[in-house]
This record gives structure tokens, C-alpha cells and sequence, in this order.
């Protein structure tokens, strides 16, 4: 048995590639740069959070328990990772433990 494959080559037309594929292209460069502004959004928010409640407790107006209450909050919001909430809660004890030292 002898089987023959045959393709046919269907070429472009120019009008067809400027009304098909450049919209298309514009339409996935458009989504890509929106989904990375939202993520750099994101990042930020979670950055000014993380950098307030660093001010707040080196300030002295936010105590132990509730600076531990907002971090595990931040946790359950998924808004930190499991690694970061150990460290900051690393982090926490060693300030607190310097602030009772002084």
C-alpha cells in the first residue's frame, strides 16, 4: 500500500494579514501589559502594607498581638506567601525582643 500525503498551500492574501493577524497581535499585547500593570499594582499595595505596618510597629504604636493579628491577615488574604509570613514573624520577635532590651 502506497499513501501520499498532500497539503495545500493556501497563500495570504495582504488584506486578509492587516484585518486578521495585526488585531489579533494588538489584542494579546494589549492583555499581556494589562495583566502585568495589575500585577505591579498588586505589588505595590502589598508593599506600602508591609512597609506601614514596619513604621507602625518600629513607632511604637502598634503592639505585639495585633501587629501578629494583620500579618496573619495578610496571610489569609493570600496577599504574602507562608516563607514571607514566618520571616516577618521572625522579625517580629527579634524587634520585640531589642525593644525590651532598651
Amino acid at each position: 500500500m502506497i499513501y501520499s500525503l498532500s497539503f495545500v498551500v493556501v497563500y495570504m492574501e495582504p488584506s486578509e494579514f492587516f484585518l486578521l493577524t495585526l488585531p489579533l497581535g494588538a489584542l494579546v499585547f494589549i492583555l499581556a501589559s494589562l495583566a502585568f500593570y495589575l500585577a505591579r499594582k498588586e505589588e505595590i499595595i502589598y508593599d506600602k502594607e508591609v512597609e506601614m505596618l514596619n513604621e507602625l510597629l518600629m513607632a511604637g504604636t502598634l503592639d505585639k498581638v495585633n501587629f501578629a493579628s494583620a500579618l496573619h491577615g495578610l496571610l489569609h488574604d493570600k496577599k504574602i506567601d507562608q516563607h514571607t509570613y514566618e520571616r516577618l514573624g521572625k522579625l517580629l520577635q527579634a524587634t520585640f525582643k531589642e525593644r525590651v532590651k532598651t
